[in-house]
């Protein structure tokens, strides 16, 4: 978990007093944690054409966030899990309406414009500006599962090709 001696504690707790505090999940690459836990959220790493605008994207509901999470190598021998380990970031909001943005029609009363390349965020969706108002909190560690569950969509998929040969022949 976060601890409270760190040197932007004064800023950060007096922001999150004037305007509140969310949770946010956030998916990623496992290989990109390292650098998450070294440096935090960093909305400079983001891709350059973002779909609703520049910022660290996270989301109210952490099924949002598996879904942007991909899993990577395991280094660590015999660990309970596994080879392919995956990590969701769980971190704390700052709801300062000039650097964040949170979906819902909390939204549209927030005087935030949106320039051409930014729209309407999906329901869930959280796009944080400034990276000082985004600090994580707990890092959730999974194992990776998706391998048994492609190895059945592999085979639905072949027995459905030799259905498909069987009604042509």
């Amino acid at each position: 978990t976060y601890e409270d001696d760190h040197p932007n504690s004064i800023a950060w707790n007096r922001l999150a007093q004037r305007h509140g505090v969310t949770m946010g999940f956030h998916g990623s690459v496992f290989e990109n944690f390292h650098s998450i836990l070294r440096n935090g959220l960093d909305g400079s790493y983001c891709k350059e054409t973002s779909l609703f605008g520049e910022g660290i994207y996270l989301s109210e509901d952490r099924d949002v966030a598996f879904g942007f999470l991909k899993c990577g190598n395991n280094f660590y021998r015999n660990s309970i899990f596994g080879e392919q380990v995956g990590c969701i970031v769980c971190a704390e909001v700052i709801k300062d309406p000039k650097t964040c943005r949170i979906s819902s029609e909390k939204e549209a009363s927030t005087g935030i414009s949106l320039s051409s390349d930014e729209s309407k965020l999906p329901k869930g969706y959280i796009v944080v500006g400034n990276n000082d108002h985004v600090r994580v909190k707990y890092i959730l560690v999974y194992k990776n599962f998706v391998g048994n569950t492609q190895k059945k969509r592999n085979l639905c998929q072949i027995i459905a090709l030799l259905y498909v040969v069987l009604l042509v022949v």
